[in-house]
């Protein structure tokens, strides 16, 4: 696997765990746009894995959010595996 096609992975995966929490949450995006300081368009960006997220920026959607950190990381995790390709046999 290439490594911007893991990039890619681990964006959806970050993309995938903030968008479900915020619904799970009932949030809007315009209010998570509002505490975070960011504009709507941004937030939509993000939940649909168009724009890189730093380390920082998930800590700051778990405030947001109001997740505690290691249960964002279990999310994540589950979507990575989600999204990865099995690995390859050895035979």
């Amino acid at each position: 696997m290439s490594k911007n096609h893991k990039r890619t992975i681990e964006q959806k995966a970050l993309a995938r765990v903030i968008c479900t929490i915020r619904k799970t949450k009932q949030l809007k995006r315009e209010f998570l746009a509002d505490v975070l300081t960011l504009s709507v368009g941004s937030i939509d960006k993000m939940e649909q894995g168009k724009t890189h997220l730093r380390f920082t920026d998930a800590i700051r959607f778990c405030d947001a959010l109001q997740i505690d950190t290691q249960e964002f990381i279990h999310h994540y995790k589950k979507e990575l595996l989600k999204l990865s390709p099995p690995p390859r046999g050895l035979g």
